[in-house]
């Protein structure tokens, strides 16, 4: 969904190697070696990146993760790319390029802040700029997932889990209730109260669908047909 909202907008977009954790889970779990082999090597494959690249000005340095963000930030990847770090749906509604693809889009639900967010408590805000009508309200509370801590310390993700199920039969109304965010393991949080009537989605595929409709995966595939592969 991000690479196809920055396509659709006429971006060149240059994706890393699959697969590369940006080593945050480690570092929060107290896994200090792991997390400083993991940064060593991202640190390197970036500047490989930057060198091979050259001859480019990078817009940006685009994540859909707010604990990404961080790590990010943590290892200067902004100074290594010689660009900002950004959430990939702000930097996007951002652009007048892409706001014509979105015309008519006019979100509506609850919107999740994430404890780690890549928009930086500025989602309804930007709502509110870029969309011919908003009808968001904010979700309070921390989604449960927290990262790796319904791994960890299930007992304490369960009582946040059902201080979330009890706010969300307060806030939504008949029927199942679109609830928008923007990080992955929050979707993968609210995804534990789908029974109640919650229809998590990322902010990046909400505004896919907005670009693109329904069937913007087919359009995905059109976009990627001619992609050169690099190997770094």
């Amino acid at each position: 969904a991000s690479v196809f909202l920055l396509v659709s907008s006429g971006f060149r977009v240059i994706l890393p190697p699959s697969y590369i954790c940006c080593g945050y889970p480690m570092a929060v779990n107290a896994k200090t070696k792991n997390h400083e082999r993991i940064t060593l090597e991202n640190t390197i494959l970036f500047s490989r990146i930057r060198e091979m690249f050259s001859d480019l000005d990078f817009d940006a340095c685009l994540v859909s993760c707010g604990t990404c963000m961080e790590s990010l930030e943590n290892m200067e990847a902004d100074t290594i790319m010689g660009a900002s770090i950004q959430d990939v749906s702000g930097f996007v509604l951002d652009q007048e390029s892409a706001i014509g693809n979105l015309s008519g889009w006019a979100p509506e639900g609850l919107y999740h802040q994430p404890c780690h967010d890549s928009l930086k408590r500025g989602a309804l805000d930007l709502f509110s700029r870029c969309a011919d009508s908003s009808r968001v309200k904010l979700f309070p509370h921390c989604c449960s997932e927290a990262g790796t801590m319904a791994l960890s310390r299930p007992d304490i993700s369960h009582k946040m889990l059902h201080r979330k199920k009890q706010t969300l039969d307060k806030l939504k109304q008949d029927g199942p209730e679109k609830i928008i965010t923007n990080c992955p393991s929050c979707l993968q949080g609210l995804g534990r109260m789908e029974s109640s009537g919650a229809k998590p989605v990322h902010l990046a595929v909400e505004l896919a669908r907005a670009a693109g409709g329904r069937n913007w995966t087919r359009q995905f595939e059109s976009c990627i047909e001619n992609i050169s592969v690099v190997p770094f």
